[in-house]
């Protein structure tokens, strides 16, 4: 539920940005369905694959300074 309500408008905003790393290896239409829930998986795997994909984002940003 984390991913829907305190952390939802700081992981938008990163996987949202036009300067994403995980372009790179994923597919970004598979991104914004896993964020607008139009993926067919349990809650509990789109928020893990959504708080990796965030934690590279964060981790990418800070070493790429």
């Amino acid at each position: 539920s984390w991913i829907d309500s305190e952390l939802k408008e700081p992981v938008t905003d990163y996987l949202n940005s036009s300067q994403c790393f995980y372009k790179n290896f994923v597919q970004e239409k598979f991104v914004h369905d896993l964020l607008n829930k139009k993926v067919k998986i349990s809650d509990e795997k789109r928020a893990k694959i959504l708080w990796t994909l965030f934690s590279i984002e964060v981790w990418n940003k800070n070493i790429m300074k």
